[in-house]
């Protein structure tokens, strides 16, 4: 290990074998980080998970929606809850949605309002409004 190495971490984790002392106790207290010592790239994750927060995120709604992909949007759904005040679903560019698809959305739409979290609808085509209307769901799809 060279020099330069040792130093950045703070001590030399293998120091025992040069001097052949291999019963040395090893220590796994550690002191709490102070402030000062949190990496600045940490402080400014924190802070962007922060601003997005209250920002809101968006969940894009593209081509065909169905059971096919239905389980990477519930992952995107749920993320969104758990990190967001808001969230815009964006959907000019979604061409069809199957039922599994509106019942996702749905499912989603009712934990946000438990949540308190907003929701809105960005480009959403005539086609989805039209199915959503049919079934009766507009008022609960905020469409």
């Amino acid at each position: 290990m060279s020099k330069r190495e040792s130093t950045a971490m703070g001590h030399d984790p293998l120091a025992w074998i040069a001097t052949g002392d291999s019963n040395k106790e090893i220590s796994r207290e550690s002191e709490p980080l102070a402030h000062e010592d949190v990496p600045e790239a940490a402080t400014e994750l924190v802070i962007g998970l922060a601003e997005q927060a209250a920002e809101g995120t968006a969940i894009l709604l593209e081509g065909d929606v169905g059971i096919a992909n239905i389980q990477a949007l519930h992952t995107q759904f749920t993320d969104a809850l758990q990190r967001a005040a808001k969230v815009t679903i964006q959907a000019a560019e979604l061409s069809h949605v199957d039922t599994s698809a509106v019942q996702l959305l749905l499912a989603f739409m009712r934990d946000a309002k438990k949540m308190d979290v907003e929701v809105q609808w960005q480009g959403a085509p005539e086609s989805l409004k039209k199915t959503i209307a049919v079934l009766g769901l507009s008022e609960k799809m905020k469409l």
